[in-house]
């Protein structure tokens, strides 16, 4: 809000609320956080933590630094996924269509 005016200068992109009918919202984020998650699997290095930092090889560093790059994406996307996808059951789209299945009325 401007101080001198009091109108709203301009709306943040995450006060707007979620909308199902945008189509640029119903993008699934699920299907990334595992293709994410798998990546981070191939580049895991068995007791990194234990290796001291004198001995490890550049390989393996970058390798431990791919895994916590890809985990970090998988996180942020399975995240993302539990706020918007409506596969989760705490989401009214999940309700809305397993009472349509149940034969529920609404």
């Amino acid at each position: 809000m401007c101080c001198v005016t009091g109108r709203v200068l301009a709306r943040p992109l995450l006060a707007r609320p979620y909308n199902s009918n945008n189509n640029a919202d119903d993008i699934m984020y699920l299907g990334p956080a595992l293709l994410f998650a798998a990546f981070a699997s191939l580049f895991y290095v068995p007791g990194f933590l234990d290796l001291p930092l004198g001995v490890l090889t550049p390989r393996q560093c970058v390798s431990q630094t791919l895994f916590l790059v890809f985990t970090l994406i998988a996180f942020a996307a399975l995240a993302r996924s539990i706020e918007l996808d409506p596969v989760w059951p705490w989401r009214p789209e999940f309700r809305r269509a397993l009472n349509w299945l149940l034969g529920r009325t609404p």
